[in-house]
């Protein structure tokens, strides 16, 4: 007896209870990686500690139950306070004894909150989970439950749930199979006796199967779906645009194409997507700018996460109006800046784990029809220098702030000016990259800034490559991709790809060159509110960028969300960098000098010669008159003999027909290429005229004004002027609607 009580296995419950604790927890494991889509940083690794050690306690047999909760208990609040850091709260010197200990402990207790409501629903799910899948009925009711819960999420978000439910399928059918066995043990000792003599049997039938089916998994082709599912049918046959409900994406490698937006989770990079037109917020600014959310630290070879030690961190609580602490660590004692002032005005009922506004913010005040938010929901990364939001279901999140923003101003020549790089000891973690980026990424990033003399042209000379000679598109073909860096696929496999691809393989490029760099997302400027003058040109280009950039008010969507990169420079802190084609990042560059008046140009000295030769021999004009006269007349003469006009105005009359039927395909054509921009989402009002539809599409996504505002003329031109359009002309036309019908896929 006394050796079975010290016996290691007396502790340990039955294996197949054992095995059924773990299995629940992989299970339960596929909500929490769904939700961490929502959660700050910091809540994820509190709630998956908390169900490790939620199953690492309740798997020893021996220890009673309520010892067993008050373990677990106190474990909890354990984690809390090494992942968060957490310090006792000094108190007062006017309160003594029992007093000064219970207040010390009540300030440091509510420091755990919002956390430790995770952390204790996170406990209670998992016994109650455990505890539920006591028989086969149940845990198929538990499969089928999670099976449709994501299936839906997948079908009507544009998030890719496929993983999840492979989880979820192949975690409930082992526990179907432990929890059978379970029942051979109690129900049927003599046949459990048989296959405790013979597992091997056992096991080689069950791997046998196992094995077979993944294989054939693996070895199946990928096949796009080839029915579409009826409600998409049903919008498509409408001519509307599946509504992707505001909500965000997470496009994972090897993913179907998801919906453009603001990604909770960048572990994984890569795949496609649609671009979804939902707006997001309404931005009243004093300044043009990119709207900066957040930024990411460790490159892992397949996405972006934070650092540890940006994690260790702790965050400022936010006070509405007052200054936000700067990163110590940075020296930006010669950068300039202007002041950028911002009215950001949410127009979805989303919420975000930050607050979005123009680099560098400076201060944040919450609105007084918005009231002041309770104090422990916004929080202020310095490191990061990112807003952070504690979220509680949408409504909790601000529908309107201000922001003021110090943004910087960039000095190509002072910038060019620096040294070679200086990395303060605070920012190593800058340059770090991972064993997966391979040589020839290195060696490309060398070879490109070879020429580069100082640090600012080997990033500008980065930005230029990537520009040049990647295309730009939202649907990369990954199939192409087999290494396993994923910069190293965009960069020689794909060589084609969004934001995502551009900004990442920049930031490591730089690293490898010993320039601190990092990732950073947010949104694009977005549309501003511009009238059809400003738009077509009718405005000088520089009176017209000033309008763009100056003071006005955009409307961000979904499919502004973007990425981009940062260099650090010593003296000048963070700059930011664009290497993805087709986006410009607003910038403040600093005044120059007046321009010159302008002054009427010399005529050169040949110019002079020929006048003066013209001046002075004005009989030539009276021989071209009269050369004009002869030929005429000949003409006329050749005419009379062989009726040369009257074939030449048939030949005409037989090329107008011609001519005017290509007007007639031109504008069928071009009501076809708007029906298409009706399936992908782009809508044409009723009251809109084309123009003002141009207007309005251009202005919020200008990779179309290329070919559609010349597109545009020649519609107009072939569908109310008399005039009939050439063959070259309908022949151009034509390329302008593929290319566009290329570019909205």
């Amino acid at each position: 007896m006394k050796g079975s009580l010290f016996s290691w296995r007396s502790w340990l419950p039955a294996p197949e209870r054992s095995l059924m604790y773990i299995l629940c927890a992989v299970f339960l494991y596929q909500y929490i990686v769904w939700f961490d889509t929502f959660w700050v940083n910091e809540t994820k690794p509190i709630v998956v500690s908390t169900l490790i050690a939620t199953l690492l306690v309740e798997i020893i047999a021996r220890i009673p139950a309520w010892l067993r909760r008050a373990v677990q208990l106190l474990l909890l609040i354990w984690i809390h306070f090494k992942i968060l850091d957490i310090v006792p709260v000094p108190t007062d010197e006017g309160f003594s004894g029992a007093a000064r200990l219970t207040v010390s402990l009540m300030g440091t207790l509510t420091q755990l909150n919002p956390f430790i409501w995770f952390s204790v629903g996170t406990w209670f799910i998992f016994l109650f989970v455990s505890w539920w899948a006591s028989t086969k009925l149940r845990i198929i009711c538990m499969i089928g439950f999670s099976v449709v819960a994501f299936a839906v999420i997948d079908s009507f978000s544009p998030y890719y749930m496929w993983t999840h439910v492979a989880f979820f399928v192949g975690t409930g059918l082992l526990m179907i199979v432990v929890r059978h066995f379970s029942e051979v043990r109690s129900r049927h000792p003599e046949g459990w006796k048989t296959l405790k003599e013979y597992p091997l049997n056992t096991l080689f039938l069950v791997g046998g199967i196992v094995t077979v089916t993944v294989l054939l998994g693996v070895a199946a082709p990928d096949i796009r779906p080839l029915v579409t599912d009826p409600y998409t049918a049903w919008k498509a046959a409408k001519g509307e645009a599946v509504p992707a409900l505001g909500k965000t994406t997470i496009i994972e490698v090897g993913a179907m194409d998801a919906s453009s937006g603001y990604s909770r989770n960048d572990s994984a990079l890569g795949g496609g997507f649609n671009f979804d037109y939902t707006p997001v917020f309404e931005v009243d600014t004093s300044r043009r700018a990119y709207w900066r959310g957040e930024t990411r630290t460790v490159y892992t070879g397949e996405g972006w996460e934070p650092s540890a030690e940006e994690r260790r961190v702790p965050v400022t609580q936010i006070s509405s109006g007052r200054q936000l602490p700067g990163d110590g660590r940075l020296n930006t004692s010669k950068l300039e800046t202007v002041e950028v002032t911002q009215k950001v005005k949410l127009l979805s009922e989303q919420a975000y784990p930050v607050l979005f506004g123009a680099y560098r913010i400076q201060s944040i005040t919450f609105t007084p029809e918005q009231g002041e938010p309770q104090p422990d929901r916004g929080r202020w990364s310095p490191q990061q220098e990112t807003a952070r939001w504690i979220e509680r279901g949408p409504t909790s999140y601000p529908q309107t702030y201000e922001i003021v923003s110090q943004m910087p101003v960039v000095s190509p020549d002072a910038l060019r000016a620096l040294p070679s790089p200086v990395v303060p000891s605070g920012l190593a973690e800058y340059t770090s990259l991972p064993p997966t980026v391979t040589d020839r990424v290195r060696q490309l990033a060398a070879d490109i800034t070879a020429e580069a003399a100082t640090p600012y042209d080997k990033v500008k000379a980065l930005e230029k490559h990537l520009t040049l000679n990647y295309p730009y598109t939202t649907k990369p073909d990954i199939s192409l991709g087999t290494s396993n860096d994923f910069v190293d696929r965009f960069l020689f496999e794909i060589k084609e790809g969004y934001c995502d691809y551009f900004s990442t393989a920049m930031v490591v490029m730089s690293r490898s060159l010993g320039l601190p760099a990092r990732w950073v997302k947010g949104y694009a400027p977005g549309s501003p509110l511009v009238d059809e003058e400003q738009m077509f040109g009718f405005v000088p280009e520089a009176e017209r960028e000033e309008l763009l950039n100056g003071p006005n008010v955009f409307t961000v969507r979904n499919s502004d969300a973007h990425s981009w990169a940062e260099v650090y420079f010593e003296g000048y802190g963070w700059i930011p960098f664009e290497p993805t084609p087709g986006f410009v990042m607003p910038s403040v560059q600093p005044e120059t000098e007046a321009e010159l008046p302008e002054t009427q140009p010399l005529a050169a000295p040949e110019a002079a010669e020929e006048e003066k030769e013209e001046a002075s021999t004005p009989w030539l004009g009276g021989v071209w008159a009269a050369a004009a006269l002869l030929t005429a007349a000949a003409l006329w003469l050749l005419n009379r003999r062989f009726g040369w006009v009257k074939r030449f105005a048939a030949g005409k009359r037989r090329a107008s027909a011609r001519a005017s039927d290509r007007n007639g395909r031109l504008v069928a054509e071009f009501e076809r290429l708007l029906k298409y921009f009706r399936r992908k989402g782009l809508v044409w009002q009723e009251n809109e005229t084309v123009r003002e539809m141009a207007v309005r599409w251009t202005g919020r996504y200008r990779f179309l004004q290329t070919d559609l505002l010349p597109l545009i003329e020649q519609f107009e031109r072939a569908k109310y002027s008399k005039a009939p359009i050439s063959e070259e002309e309908y022949r151009t036309a034509e390329a302008r609607m593929r290319s566009l019908r290329e570019k909205v896929k």
